[in-house]
């Protein structure tokens, strides 16, 4: 058993856990706001199709692709979270459902829960958030990370 809750310490690491969850999210965002930034004709047009103003699309771009680096990096993961949490939804009351289905909104559905995670879970213990709080100069960042709720766990461990 000693080997077990040995084993149990070393893979105890939810700073990790997020880490991992934030950079795929922000990798994913990325990755699709400089695909619609590369080809802001086609992002005009479904403004168009939706009857939404054209400035709807670089406000979608930005979140994306600012929003996306911003959850990579650690950067106010949980304001910028609830962002990309509203837009997901948007995205898929107005976009992904209609035009595909439920079946085709699988990436704005795991796209809207991630973001949902870390809005509620914070950034954790791996982010910039973080060194902001160590550094203390200033006194409005915080960590967001919990503390770890087993008691066998040590605070240092769980990053």
């Amino acid at each position: 058993m000693n080997g077990m809750n040995k084993m149990s310490r070393y893979c105890y690491r939810p700073g990790v856990g997020l880490l991992l969850v934030r950079f795929i999210i922000g990798a994913v965002l990325v990755q699709h706001g400089w695909e619609k930034a590369a080809d802001m004709a086609k992002v005009f047009g479904l403004m168009a199709h939706l009857g939404w103003p054209a400035f709807i699309a670089y406000v979608i771009v930005a979140i994306e692709l600012v929003g996306g680096l911003m959850l990579i990096f650690g950067v106010l993961p949980r304001p910028v979270a609830v962002v990309v949490a509203v837009e997901m939804i948007v995205a898929l009351v107005a976009v992904a459902i209609p035009m595909r289905g439920w079946g085709g909104s699988d990436l704005e559905l795991m796209l809207l829960f991630s973001s949902l995670g870390i809005a509620f879970a914070g950034a954790g213990s791996w982010s910039l958030m973080r060194v902001f709080e160590h550094d203390g100069s200033t006194a409005v960042l915080r960590s967001t990370s919990a503390a770890p709720t087993d008691p066998s766990v040590s605070a240092t461990d769980a990053s």
